[in-house]
């Protein structure tokens, strides 16, 4: 018959309660009073964590290089994982954290930082040819005004992810970084799909000097839902990649694009479904060399310059989104555009309106752009006209003109 360990009650009843004679009866059934039944798990406290967060602690740094003990406690796990969890407080690094396969690190939420130290130009944490990483309820903190840009997206980044897959990425918010708050890339020298698997979920990426989010080529079949990618330096999701879906994201107030898909050796077959990209200080949505992206059900309002601009974009499909009030403060730019060399696109249901602003066009086709369906769209006056359609073999069939 196996063993089953006394309880409280029991001890209580036949031994009474004084510690020494219980550790001393347990010691016979090899029992040890307090043993730890937590060895995969270990708790770190900041050197400012609250003292009953210490008290609780395994380990407490002294906020110099706290990298140090974080590393060391990652690296003493065994090699089927195991949690770490950091406690309220700011953990000061000098040096990016790296990963293990099948490691949870988790905080307590936005009240535990990771914070770059001055003068310090490495990315946060690293997770690089590992696979099962969790990570969440942090912060991490780039410390940009304090640290110089090198301009290499290896480094400098919040979450660096090269050859990571099935991990998850969950409540975390990442800001001042002096690159990119997540910057994603396949295995190094990847020349076809590197099959990641990640799933991102409630990111806010923000204050960041380049981009809130950046896929690199390659970088394939990852799933971003429910993120906010705000007052980043250049974009807020920057897509360079292929097969990613994108779900009830946000992405205001960014230097260049809200969201932008670039061409890259490969970026095609990815989908933005109920996003917003409102505010950038250039465009909303830019499609750039891209092929069979889709955008349906998303908002883009009040950009300053074009609202979707598809720019050599091939097959794509922008379908049942509101597109209103851009180039706002402008001039010169439409709600949404297809450049001369966009062919193939197709246009569909969008609710296209200027309630202010200065869009020259609704929708405008590029001289030399072809074989476009515009169909089915609802389109208000606009300071030029509500669409100019130029391709000879496209189509405009049942566009509903508010006069």
């Amino acid at each position: 018959m196996g063993y089953t360990a006394p309880n409280q009650f029991f001890l209580k009843n036949n031994i009474g309660t004084d510690s020494a004679v219980i550790a001393a009866e347990l010691a016979k059934i090899g029992v040890e009073l307090n043993s730890t039944t937590r060895s995969a798990t270990i708790v770190i406290a900041a050197s400012n964590s609250s003292a009953q967060s210490k008290a609780q602690a395994d380990y407490v740094c002294d906020g110099v290089a706290d990298n140090i003990k974080i590393q060391t406690t990652i690296d003493s796990l065994p090699p089927t994982g195991g949690r770490i969890i950091l406690l309220d407080g700011t953990f000061n690094i000098i040096d990016n954290i790296n990963m293990r396969s099948y490691l949870t690190l988790e905080g307590q939420g936005f009240s535990t930082i990771i914070k770059i130290s001055n003068s310090v130009y490495k990315n946060i944490i690293n997770a690089i040819s590992v696979n099962g990483v969790n990570i969440k309820n942090i912060q991490l903190d780039g410390n940009k005004t304090n640290n110089t840009s090198q301009a290499n997206v290896l480094i400098q980044n919040g979450l660096y992810l090269e050859n990571c897959t099935n991990s998850v990425f969950d409540c975390i918010l990442v800001q001042n970084c002096t690159q990119n708050g997540v910057y994603a890339m396949p295995i190094t020298g990847a020349t076809g799909p590197n099959l990641m698997y990640n799933q991102f979920s409630k990111i806010i990426s923000l204050l960041n000097g380049q981009s809130g989010i950046y896929f690199d080529s390659y970088a394939e079949y990852n799933t971003v839902s429910n993120c906010q990618f705000n007052n980043n330096g250049k974009y807020g999701i920057a897509c360079c990649t292929a097969n990613t879906a994108f779900t009830n994201c946000i992405a205001i107030q960014n230097t260049e694009s809200g969201i932008a898909i670039i061409q890259a050796s490969k970026s095609s077959n990815n989908s933005f479904v109920g996003c917003h990209a409102n505010h950038n200080i250039k465009y909303g949505f830019r499609i750039v060399g891209a092929a069979q992206t889709v955008i349906n059900a998303c908002k883009s309002i009040a950009n300053m310059r074009h609202g979707v601009s598809l720019e050599g974009a091939i097959q794509n499909s922008i379908t049942n989104n509101t597109v209103t009030t851009n180039c706002f403060d402008s001039t010169g730019y439409d709600n949404i555009h297809l450049d001369a060399t966009s062919t193939g696109n197709i246009i569909s249901g969008n609710s296209i309106l200027r309630q202010s602003g200065a869009a020259e066009y609704g929708i405008n086709e590029g001289t030399g752009a072809n074989y476009n369906l515009f169909q089915g769209n609802i389109i208000g006056t606009h300071v030029t006209s509500a669409k100019v359609i130029s391709g000879a073999n496209s189509v405009d069939d049942n566009n509903l003109l508010l006069v």
